[in-house]
């Protein structure tokens, strides 16, 4: 049987161990996970990580014994490689197992023997990810990203992470999962990021984000909040304490502080004042807000959805918006303003 045009070790287990076992052997790429057999969630810990876009083809799961699996392949022509979630497996067995298929010059595929002797989550944790997140770390410089915690102390960098070349990376973020980071961005201080799409020349500190994107030429933060399904437009600013929640805001809006925008839709160049809440919930069901291009929402408004603010519409500041605001309009909900001179030397006599 041929060998394979690349080697995959797909395992969980301690790294020197691993590293005698397959040291002697060219590596293109490293996956470890924790996953079922046929999950195929894994963690990618080395360069040549496009192999794994389609490391399910070809590859056949064997789950049982090793020797009828390894009798298997003496019976067969194609690529198929070894994947064992070895029951009884123990380190000393992988050994035996790479000598035996090394002798069929075959390649190896070892996936998900997290029942082996020794085996748990800490371990994992405390062995295993350092080692992916700090060779993820070392990729990206490679590939022309500045990361000031090379060492890894507290940046933590996804395996599966795309980031464009010429960004920088502060100490303290962490990016988790699928994210996508374009050129020349800034990230941090302090950012943690999950499944999150930022374009390009995006400055991004201080700041949590989850299954997000946020366009190019943006700013997020200091201390803002991206929730699931929110989608920033291109030359935003989402400020100090703002939180979005499955709201889409467009091109060259701004909410620069203290504002809660969800379940909303957002145009093109609208000012979000401080204070504004969209408020969305009555206590059963979400409701949508609209709020059209080029509005002005005033500070300390509060928008009682379902409502829409039509087209270069203002809101005044401190008002509580229950109705439509036709285009061009200025909406003023609030409590008249009342002087009453003399009130305090009046109740200071009284006293």
């Amino acid at each position: 049987m041929k060998r394979v045009n690349f080697n995959v070790v797909i395992t969980i287990g301690d790294a020197g161990a691993l590293s005698a076992i397959f040291g002697a052997r060219r590596v293109d790429c490293v996956l470890l996970t924790a996953q079922e057999a046929g999950a195929l969630e894994v963690f990618i810990a080395a360069e040549n990580a496009e192999y794994a876009a389609g490391f399910d083809e070809g590859i056949e799961i064997v789950i049982g014994d090793i020797d009828a699996a390894v009798s298997g392949f003496a019976a067969r022509s194609n690529d198929v490689l070894l994947v064992v979630d070895g029951a009884a497996v123990g380190l000393t067995d992988f050994m035996l197992l790479e000598s035996a298929i090394a002798a069929k010059d075959i390649g190896v595929k070892i996936l998900n023997p997290c029942k082996l002797p020794g085996y748990s989550h800490a371990v994992f944790q405390d062995d295993i990810m350092p080692h992916i997140h700090l060779n993820s770390i070392h990729k990206h410089q490679s590939h022309g990203v500045k990361i000031y915690d090379a060492d890894g102390t507290s940046t933590i960098i996804s395996p599966l992470a795309k980031i464009g070349r010429g960004t920088v990376i502060y100490p303290g973020t962490i990016i988790e999962g699928m994210c996508e980071i374009g050129e020349n961005c800034i990230v941090g201080p302090n950012a943690h990021l999950i499944d999150v799409k930022l374009g390009d020349n995006v400055h991004f500190w201080h700041s949590v984000a989850q299954k997000s994107r946020v366009g190019s030429f943006s700013s997020v933060g200091p201390f803002a909040y991206l929730r699931p399904d929110s989608v920033i437009g291109e030359h935003c600013k989402i400020g100090d304490f703002v939180e979005v929640k499955n709201a889409t805001i467009g091109d060259g809006s701004k909410a620069s502080h203290l504002s809660y925008i969800g379940d909303a839709y957002v145009g093109k160049n609208v000012n979000i004042g401080c204070g504004v809440i969209t408020v969305n919930y009555d206590g059963k069901n979400k409701h949508l807000t609209t709020i059209n291009d080029r509005a002005f929402v005033g500070c300390n408004s509060n928008l009682i959805a379902p409502v829409t603010v039509e087209q270069d519409s203002y809101i005044a500041a401190g008002s509580t918006i229950s109705d439509d605001v036709p285009a061009g309009a200025l909406a003023i909900a609030r409590a008249r303003q009342t002087i009453k001179e003399g009130w305090v030397a009046n109740r200071r006599g009284n006293h």
